[in-house]
């Protein structure tokens, strides 16, 4: 074998270990942001329930919420005030998850069911009085995910858990 067949064979191997150095680093991109995904979804699920964790935490924030879905006119006005900004954080932290999942992340996150828990607190005497002033402040397509939601049933979430435990 002559030097030039040498060095020939030299670029065909060194081709191949770029070649193969290439799907190496794709494949642990895809992994890598798979992972990214992943914990994101699991981070915004935690932000969620930590939203809602709110409730069963602080007693006034439960009577302010029960209350509000009640008898949404007996409240004060800070009252009042207090469970829409609650509400507000909480469907942000889903509509947070809806642009993700447009974007293509957050693949397999049951965000379907959120929107449906959303949805007894809006079908409600007090969520029928908000949701209408909150709408504004959201994305267009979460609006329409939660006004899909609203339609689909009449029931509330009192009547859903409260009246049945």
């Amino acid at each position: 074998m002559s030097l030039n067949d040498f060095a020939n064979l030299g670029e065909a191997i060194s081709g191949i270990a770029v070649l193969i150095t290439l799907i190496f680093l794709t494949l642990q991109l895809r992994r890598t942001r798979f992972e990214l995904s992943r914990q994101n979804g699991r981070e915004l699920l935690r932000r969620l329930n930590d939203v809602a964790l709110k409730l069963s935490e602080n007693p006034r924030l439960m009577e302010i919420h029960t209350k509000a879905q009640s008898e949404f006119d007996a409240l004060s006005e800070g009252d009042k005030l207090a469970w829409v900004n609650f509400l507000f954080a909480w469907i942000s932290c889903w509509e947070s998850g809806i642009h993700d999942r447009r974007r293509g992340h957050l693949s397999g996150i049951g965000l379907s069911a959120y929107a449906e828990g959303f949805a007894l607190v809006l079908r409600s005497p007090g969520g029928k009085r908000v949701w209408p002033t909150m709408k504004p402040f959201f994305d267009p397509e979460s609006v329409r995910i939660l006004d899909q939601k609203i339609a689909e049933s009449s029931e509330t979430q009192l009547e859903r858990f409260a009246g049945k435990l």
